[in-house]
């Protein structure tokens, strides 16, 4: 290409992809119209994860905090360490991950530290919490 020649438009170079917004974990929803799916990916960036604990019914929980995630879910057996919070069924939502598709037991709603309401998916497995960027 000449002095003041331009490139076509085909021919020119894409942006560098940023690899520094890599974020822990991964929560991607995919368009449905039956059914909300979500995926959940694990991206080992050599850091620590951003954590921070909450208090939901009267007990901390240990949460990853993850900006790209779309829900926020726990564990059943932090559920259970919660008291068994009332689950309200979540027919349409289908969480997903590398591994397969991760049971959703319920959802459920409470106070982070007796001022935010947020929505809870609990999943029947042994799943680091996580906090949606929503959060």
């Amino acid at each position: 290409v000449g002095e003041n020649q331009t490139l076509p438009e085909c021919a020119k170079p894409s942006p560098p992809k940023k690899t520094d917004e890599v974020e822990e974990a991964d929560v991607h929803q995919v368009d449905s119209s039956e059914e909300q799916v979500f995926f959940i990916d694990t991206v080992d960036t050599g850091e620590p994860p951003w954590r921070v604990t909450l208090k939901l019914k009267g007990s901390e929980v240990d949460f990853k905090i993850d900006t790209g995630a779309d829900v926020n879910i726990i564990s059943k057996k932090t559920w259970s360490r919660l008291g068994n919070p009332t689950l309200r069924p979540a027919p349409r939502v289908k969480l997903t991950s590398p591994a397969g598709q991760l049971k959703v037991l319920g959802q459920f709603t409470t106070k982070v530290e007796e001022k935010l309401e947020i929505l809870i998916y609990v999943i029947d497995s042994g799943v680091d919490s996580l906090l949606s960027r929503a959060t």
